[in-house]
């Protein structure tokens, strides 16, 4: 609690918990003051703020009663009761506390007081306490606005949503108090107001109205149905490295309108003539035939005059076939730094395909193939939208592999065509009716992964969310998965050359690479340090009892590798977890881009020349990025001495392994199989809906 205040409070809380406790549980209490931990493994869930009827508030009113509410859980769900505490402060002042004790049902519990909140006050504050007997620590804390006098902003977009925080189009940014209240208006047919969460209001929502008390959002009116018609999506420089740019050149063959906010023209460009935009102390500078036309603090956007597309000059895409990119839609441009500034395309999604498909899979596969790989990215970007990871930036998604790559290979009719005769279906699942997470990977080795089991959760528990519809799933006729895989049975399957699976096409079916000890004692001792910093909750180290634990990896790395051994594999056989013994250390390595981040079979890694195998095609690559995927066994070969010598991966595919394999793909619609058969064979319990604008 308050610390200038902590001695009182602690007697208040302590004559509290003594009345309210029957007396068996008094005797406890006095026993816990004898060291016993504060909270006990509790864990704040949520704060409440609620009126005389029960409903949800915002804010409250000078003199008027309230609640406060407090869900919490324990951390092991045997516990059967808990005993919570609310108190409310002005400032400095003790106003009231209120304690109870609460049963548990699995684990969870709430805790509810009454407060009447002072005519002069502006601004309150509770404090919740939870623990097995009388709490002496503070769980959690929240804010209340006191106040009647709302200021009410006229509508315009929200472009950038933060936690807590609130960007418009007009480049004003809120503050967004914690129990805000959030609601969507609908129109016609779902005539209506319904109550969402905050981070429901999708990036770019028009016809925001924000209700702000004492400077803070306490109300959020969408007035306009949240239609997803649109992508926003950050483009990174010219190797995807960055979001951050030194300067963006565009141009367009019909000319370009430069607009603020309010949609005034600014600067105008003729046909063909670029324009050049940097930042300086984080203003945005527009220079046009090298003259410096334009200096503003606000964002800017950059509309191709008469339907043009808008050349990017500044950066180039398409690898070794390179060539600057043309957009569709509009260019957003604003200073995400001092010196750098941040372009995003906004565009209509199904434009936003005839950039993604081709640069996903080649124009010349099977249309059904092109279809399904529409339907998928179309899937992905709905979602991304609804559930974008960078709200905090503005925009839905990236045009590299971290979403869907985007116009790094030029638009074709051919994939145009599989956009457009697909419109306006997606994938949704059979009951809830929820827009799925419609990810796939380049091949599979015949089975793909559970993604569980691939990718962690948002709190970085592992394994990460079930999705029922991106289990495990054997793609080669005749195949069953085993219910758990054995070394020797995974060892037989990634050996097994004479498989005919759908992905049996791919040069990547089958693969193997070879490194000595030394190599990969380099290209481990290279990685590890960097991979702990990077997700240091995967990268554990073994205690002198056996259990490993997250704490820092040398920089040195952790000495000569000893031994490789598998920990835990994936339902589709896939590495979840390898330990690696060196002489320092042994480290577990968990999630598979970590491990295949770890065992890189390149020469900046490893000091030589690494070969992979690809045994299906035929075809070797020398110095590949990072292993290929997680699909794989290997073999050990030690010297006479009994040290390692070498070891030998044998792998399949290439690639994450969840949900459609493009590879296997190719493969069915070559057999006839049509877009919507091809999907079902990935993704579980799913159906085919047409986009739905309205979502929320």
């Amino acid at each position: 609690m308050k610390q200038h205040n902590a001695t009182a409070l602690v007697l208040l809380l302590g004559l509290l918990a003594m009345l309210a406790l029957p007396a068996a549980a008094q005797q406890v209490v006095s026993e816990s003051e004898n060291g016993a931990p504060g909270k006990d493994g509790f864990l704040l869930q949520s704060f409440s703020l609620l009126d005389e009827q029960g409903d949800p508030v915002s804010h409250v009113q000078p003199g008027e009663p309230f609640t406060v509410k407090v869900e919490f859980r324990a951390a092991e769900e045997s516990k059967t009761h808990g005993f919570g505490e609310l108190a409310l402060w002005h400032g400095d002042d003790l106003l009231a506390v209120s304690g109870q004790r609460i049963p548990l049902e699995q684990g969870r519990g709430s805790v509810a007081a009454e407060f009447t909140a002072p005519k002069d006050a502006r601004e309150l504050s509770v404090e919740a306490a939870v623990d097995i007997q009388r709490p002496a620590d503070i769980l959690g804390s929240t804010t209340i606005l006191v106040g009647d006098r709302l200021s009410r902003y006229e509508p315009q977009r929200m472009l950038v949503r933060k936690s807590g925080q609130l960007e418009m189009m007009s480049g004003q940014h809120f503050d967004v108090q914690e129990h805000a209240l959030v609601f969507q208006h609908f129109h016609g047919v779902k005539e209506g107001i319904r109550e969402i969460a905050f981070d429901e209001i999708m990036v770019g929502a028009h016809d925001v109205v924000l209700s702000t008390l004492q400077g803070q959002v306490v109300q959020i009116d969408v007035l306009a149905p949240q239609y997803v018609d649109f992508i926003r999506v950050g483009l990174t420089t010219e190797d995807f490295s960055s979001l951050d740019h030194s300067r963006a050149v565009l141009s367009s063959s019909t000319g370009l309108l430069v607009k603020d906010y309010r949609n005034q023209v600014m600067v105008r460009s003729s046909p063909g003539l670029p324009l050049e935009f940097h930042v300086e102390d984080g203003s945005l500078i527009v220079h046009q035939n090298d003259r410096e036309v334009l200096r503003t603090d606000e964002r800017l956007f950059i509309h191709p005059a008469d339907g043009g597309m808008i050349r990017v000059e500044s950066f180039k895409r398409g690898g070794s076939h390179s060539f600057h990119p043309e957009y569709r839609g509009f260019m957003e441009l604003t200073a995400s730094g001092p010196s750098v500034l941040q372009i995003i395309n906004e565009v209509e999604m199904d434009e936003y395909l005839y950039g993604v498909v081709p640069s996903e899979m080649p124009p010349r596969w099977p249309m059904e193939a092109l279809k399904a790989q529409a339907v998928a990215s179309r899937t992905y970007a709905v979602r991304s939208a609804l559930h974008s990871s960078y709200s905090h930036r503005g925009f839905h998604v990236q045009d590299s592999t971290m979403s869907q790559v985007y116009n790094n290979r030029r638009e074709a009719g051919k994939t145009n065509t599989a956009v457009s005769e697909t419109a306006p279906m997606l994938m949704s699942t059979l009951y809830e009716q929820e827009v799925i997470q419609a990810v796939y990977h380049s091949s599979s080795a015949g089975v793909t992964a559970r993604a569980s089991q691939v990718w962690s959760s948002a709190d970085h528990s592992f394994p990460g969310p079930d999705r029922p519809y991106l289990q495990a799933r054997s793609i080669i006729p005749g195949f069953s998965l085993p219910e758990q895989w054995t070394e020797d049975e995974a060892h037989d399957f990634f050996t097994d050359e004479s498989l005919q699976g759908y992905d049996a096409v791919s040069p990547w079916f089958r693969w193997q690479v070879r490194l000595t000890a030394e190599e990969l004692t380099a290209a481990v001792n290279a990685s590890l340090y960097d991979r702990w910093q990077a997700q240091s909750e995967f990268v554990l180290t073994r205690r002198e009892d056996g259990s490993f634990v997250s704490k820092p990896i040398p920089e040195e790395g952790i000495g000569r590798i000893r031994h490789l051994e598998v920990a835990k594999r994936g339902d589709g056989g896939q590495v979840m977890a390898l330990d690696i013994y060196g002489e320092d250390a042994v480290v577990r390595i968990q999630k598979e881009l970590n491990i295949r981040f770890v065992i890189r079979p390149s020469q900046a890694f490893t000091g030589s020349d690494i070969t992979i195998q690809r045994l299906g095609s035929g075809t070797d690559l020398v110095n590949y990025s990072l292993l290929p995927s997680a699909f794989m066994s290997f073999s050990l070969e030690h010297g006479d001495n009994g040290s390692l010598e070498s070891v030998t991966f044998y792998g399949g595919g290439s690639g994450h392994g969840v949900g459609m394999s493009q590879w296997a793909a190719k493969a069915m619609a070559e057999e006839g199989m049509d877009y919507r058969t091809i999907l079902r064979q990935f993704y579980e319990d799913i159906q085919f809906t047409p986009i739905q604008m309205e979502y929320r």
